[in-house]
C-alpha cells in the first residue's frame, strides 16, 4: 500500500471534477481547501480578505476544512494551482512539518510569494517552457 496522499483543489469546473473522480477512484482523498466556498472568501469585505490572504497562519487556518485535523497523518499533500496560497503552504507546514508538499501548476499564472512557496514545497509545472521561465 502506498503512503497516504491528500489532494487539495479549489476549482469546481468539469475538468477538476473529472480529475478528482479519477483520483478518488484510486483510493486517494481529494478535498476543498476551505470550510466555506472559495467564492465566499473572495467576496469578503476588504479588511477580512486581506487578513485571510496575508495574515498569520492561525487566521488563515480558521477557514481551512476539517481535513486539517488529520493533516499530520499524510505523507504527501498535492495542491492544485487554484487552491494555492502561501498561507495554505505555511499552514500545512505548521501542522505537518515532515509532510512533503507538492504544488501542481495546471495553468500558467503568476503566483504571489513564489520564492517562499518554492522553499516550502516542490513545484511542478504542466508547461515545461513556462517552468523554465520561472526557474
Amino acid at each position: 500500500m502506498s503512503a497516504p496522499v491528500l489532494f487539495i483543489r479549489a476549482d469546481d469546473n468539469g475538468f477538476e471534477n473529472f480529475i478528482s473522480a479519477q483520483i478518488r477512484a484510486r483510493g486517494y482523498e481529494v478535498v476543498e481547501p476551505y470550510s466555506v466556498p472559495v467564492g465566499e472568501i473572495y467576496s469578503l469585505p476588504f479588511f477580512p480578505r486581506v487578513l485571510f490572504r496575508h495574515g498569520p497562519v492561525f487566521t488563515y487556518s480558521s477557514l481551512m476544512g476539517q481535513w486539517k485535523e488529520k493533516i499530520s497523518s499524510y505523507d504527501t499533500v498535492i495542491i492544485f494551482d487554484k487552491a494555492l496560497t502561501v498561507q495554505l503552504v505555511r499552514a500545512i507546514r505548521k501542522y505537518a512539518p515532515r509532510c512533503r508538499i507538492i504544488v501542481w501548476m495546471w495553468n500558467c499564472r503568476e503566483v504571489e510569494d513564489l520564492d517562499e512557496i518554492s522553499g516550502l514545497a516542490d513545484i511542478y509545472w504542466f508547461d515545461p517552457g513556462y517552468a523554465e521561465k520561472k526557474i
